[in-house]
């Protein structure tokens, strides 16, 4: 059987770790203006259907033209928006982030 936890259904038992998705609140919080920004601009880069369909091809020419400026211009927007670091340990402040918003991460 699955119980419900707000808009999410998870099997019995599970209920109490599911996320529930109406608080959206709580996911922004602890994020500065700055984070969101970028956020809200990461997302809206994301959902336009030609840059997505030509993605691969805007990547060649930033390692083409922009060298290591590129890499870190990647690193600074898209890599720290979609991932909590580059190994254990670098995560670990961002965990340590969303726990204290009652965030749990995968």
């Amino acid at each position: 059987p699955l119980a419900r936890k707000g808009s999410s259904f998870a099997p019995a038992g599970y209920a109490a770790t599911c996320p529930n998705f109406d608080e959206v609140q709580r996911s922004f919080v602890k994020m500065s203006s700055t984070d969101l920004i970028r956020s809200y601009l990461i997302m809206t880069g994301c959902s336009v259907p030609l840059i997505v369909r030509h993605s691969h091809a805007l990547v060649d020419l930033g390692k083409k033209f922009g060298g290591s400026s590129f890499y870190s211009l990647v690193k600074a927007t898209l890599f720290r928006h979609f991932a909590a670091g580059e190994s254990a340990e670098g995560c670990q402040p961002i965990l340590f982030k969303l726990k204290e918003a009652g965030i749990g991460g995968i």
